[in-house]
């Protein structure tokens, strides 16, 4: 009995050795992953990536910006002496240099061509330029609008060349855009523009649709979302 039980502690000791053992071989755990539950603040190089739009949404663009449009649309004449309307269609062509002084409000200067030719002589082309300084407002993220306050002058062109232009008149200009395509630095957007010139003779209108492309600078810091 006595030998018996020398061999079964002899055996329960082997065996906590052999586990004891083992468990040092095997080291501890590594530890939790930055950010899993219980684990200690995460470092420098650990935090989640910059967030490029502002606690509103809107992007933070500040500084320079501009573009470039192209569209279709119609130049009206409202006669004065006559009240008589006549409108043509026409294509539409503007350029456009502004600084944003926060995300939502800048200042922008627009120049707007509008042309179309001659019913009886295909050389002939007909312009109505306006150009404006106005202010541009961000309703939404991507929803915005704008006003501006210039000069209009009409010209006629034969063969590419002037051959007869206009006073310079007052003129101003309004758009709605809206950006289809919107990124930090880079926006495609389609919008509607309306604007007109007083001449001695009556008021010009400029009505159309364009789609434009726009380069967007960044300014600021950046804020780290956590």
């Amino acid at each position: 009995m006595k030998r018996q039980l020398a061999v079964g502690c002899a055996a329960a000791a082997a065996l906590w050795l052999g586990w004891t053992a083992s468990a040092r071989a095997q080291g501890y755990p590594p530890p939790p992953p930055p950010g899993a539950p219980g684990a200690a603040p995460a470092g420098p190089g650990y935090g989640a990536a910059p967030s490029l739009r502002n606690p509103f949404g809107y992007w933070r663009r500040s500084g320079l910006f501009g573009g470039i449009g192209l569209g279709a649309g119609s130049m009206q004449f409202d006669a004065i002496d006559t009240n008589e309307t006549d409108s043509h269609s026409a294509v539409s062509l503007h350029g456009d240099i502004g600084w944003m002084f926060t995300p939502r409000l800048g200042v922008v200067l627009d120049v707007w061509g509008l042309a179309f030719g001659d019913d009886h002589y295909d050389n002939v082309t007909y312009i109505q330029t306006i150009a404006t300084v106005g202010a541009q407002f961000y309703f939404t993220p991507i929803l915005w609008g704008r006003l501006g306050l210039g000069s209009a002058q009409f010209s006629v062109q034969v063969d590419g060349d002037t051959a007869g232009e206009t006073d310079t008149v007052a003129g101003w200009m309004g758009a709605v855009g809206i950006e289809a395509l919107s990124s930090p630095r880079f926006s495609v957007d389609v919008e509607g523009r309306v604007g007109s010139g007083f001449y001695e003779d009556g008021t010009l209108t400029n009505i159309a649709i364009a789609v434009s492309v726009r380069w967007h600078a960044l300014w600021g810091p950046i804020v780290v979302v956590q």
